[in-house]
Parts: structure tokens; C-alpha cells; sequence
């Protein structure tokens, strides 16, 4: 078998890609653009939204590209606050959390959060090769930090590395936030997204006494639990966080609150 996107757009203008949960693919997640640096010249391409979309598991075939892959210049694209969870290593080819190519220019790629394997050969290829230039990259929180030298005219920020990917509260929003809305989570099999896994999307670290959103389980009976790696039985107040402090937190069915001053990080969910 080949591989390809699960979204492709080419030359294409004021497209939204938005809201997607796209999983195991063999090739890159969304593709967007064509033309490398051939066409210098051209607005053609311009206007696009890829953004608040959930990509897990892609280059599970290929590799030499990232979970969102964009090449040729877009003027006016922004690419903002998207989720990507398993990036291979490079161990067969290169492979990057997101795929700036050749010629990508006049874009926006700010507030995505990288959950990727440590090995890939760059957290985002926007190195200066393919006459690449005038990219904004701000703010990308992810679990490594490996950049090549800037294009030319461009403002990139380095990524601010979280290895443990239990990420700050802002972070986590953006997981929350991203792929499939409430109204259509029914088309997700149950066997790509599980009820936990939907509820809470990623692990978060919050001050004691913050409040934190989680998505409906779809059942108002339900009860959700924070509580460590491999719990099995669920008793409130009963559970200590990764330094060994007790700590419980009290739910509602959309938020979450932090109860014990000294709560710190949980990375494991239930619901039932």
C-alpha cells in the first residue's frame, strides 16, 4: 500500500479546514498548497484556515513530512492552535511534527501543541532551504525542540519544550478545543477515540484551586476520575500525585475543579 493526506487542498482560496479528527494515516495529516517555489508570483493560493484540527498517528507508512504539510506561498494562511500526538522517530527517513516545504511563504502557524516522538529530525521543518521566507511561528509548546536556521523575513519562536507532555492550562485547551465538535462526536468510532480519551485529550498540569474544562462523556450519570497511571478502584481524596501529595478534584459535568491546595499533575482519566 502508498499513502497520502487525509485532507488535500491545492491551489485553493479562502478554504477552512477546521475541526478534524484525523488519525492514522500513512503520509501527512493535511496537505495544503502546491507549486514548490515555482510560481513566485502567485496569489493564487491565499486566505486558507487550517486550524483547531486533532492529528494522531500520521507518517505510520513514509516519511519526509509532518502531521500538517504545506508547500508554495499562501499569502493571508494561518495555521493555529492544532493538536498533533505521534510523530514517529526518524528512523527510516526524516519526520517532523509540521512541514513547512519548499517555497512556503506568508504564513501564520501560531499556538499548536506538538506531542511528538523525541527522534524526528525537526519539531517544525521552516529551516531556510526552498527559497522559504515571511513565516510567523509563535508560541509552540511541544516535547522536543529541534529547528533548523530561520528563513528570511521570518519571526519563529523556538518551541517551548513540556517532555513529559503534561501540559500548562493554556496548552491543554487548545487539545480540548481541537478536532471533532460536540454536535457530530457520534461519526468517531469508538474504537480510534475512546470515552476517556474524548473527555479529557490530554494530560494537564494546573494550580490548586484552577478551573479546568473537560468534554461531556454523554452521559450525565457518569462520574470522571483523575487519578495516577494503572488506578482501578476510584475513591475521592484517595490518591497521591506524581511527588506523593494527596490530592482529589471535585466534577461537575463540564468542569473540573482543583480541591487540595498541593495538587500538581495527574496524567490518567476514567469515567464510569
Amino acid at each position: 500500500m502508498g499513502g497520502c493526506a487525509a485532507i488535500t487542498a491545492y491551489f485553493v482560496d479562502t478554504i477552512k479546514i477546521t475541526n478534524n479528527h484525523v488519525q492514522s494515516t500513512a503520509y501527512n495529516g493535511i496537505h495544503l498548497g502546491w507549486g514548490w517555489r515555482n510560481f513566485t508570483d502567485s496569489t493564487t493560493c491565499k486566505n486558507n484556515t487550517v486550524s483547531n484540527n486533532r492529528i494522531i498517528n500520521t507518517l505510520t507508512r513514509l516519511h519526509d513530512s509532518g502531521a500538517i504539510y504545506t508547500i508554495g506561498q499562501m499569502p493571508g494562511t494561518n495555521i493555529n492552535q492544532n493538536y498533533v500526538r505521534g510523530i514517529p522517530p526518524a528512523t527510516s527517513g526524516p519526520t517532523y511534527g509540521l512541514h513547512n516545504d519548499e517555497g512556503t511563504a506568508y504564513i501564520n502557524e501560531n499556538d499548536n501543541v506538538l506531542d511528538i516522538d523525541p527522534g524526528v529530525k525537526y519539531t517544525i521543518n521552516c529551516e531556510d532551504f526552498g527559497e522559504k521566507h515571511d513565516l510567523t511561528i509563535l508560541r509552540t509548546y511541544a516535547t522536543v525542540s529541534k529547528m533548523g536556521v530561520n528563513p528570511p523575513n521570518s519571526k519563529i519562536d523556538p518551541p517551548v519544550v513540556v517532555p513529559d507532555n503534561v501540559w500548562p492550562l493554556t496548552q491543554y485547551n487548545t487539545c480540548l478545543n481541537s478536532g471533532i465538535q460536540e454536535a457530530y462526536r457520534d461519526i468517531i468510532p469508538a474504537n480510534l477515540l475512546s470515552t476517556p480519551d474524548y473527555v479529557f485529550p490530554a494530560s494537564c498540569a494546573a494550580a490548586a484551586g484552577t478551573g479546568m474544562s473537560i468534554r461531556s462523556s454523554g452521559n450525565s450519570s457518569n462520574t470522571v476520575w483523575f487519578a495516577p497511571a494503572g488506578t482501578t478502584s476510584f475513591v475521592e481524596g484517595g490518591y497521591n500525585d506524581e511527588s506523593g501529595r494527596n490530592c482529589h478534584i471535585d466534577c461537575c459535568p463540564s468542569r473540573c475543579r482543583f480541591v487540595p491546595v498541593v495538587c500538581s499533575k495527574f496524567t490518567r482519566h476514567e469515567v464510569g
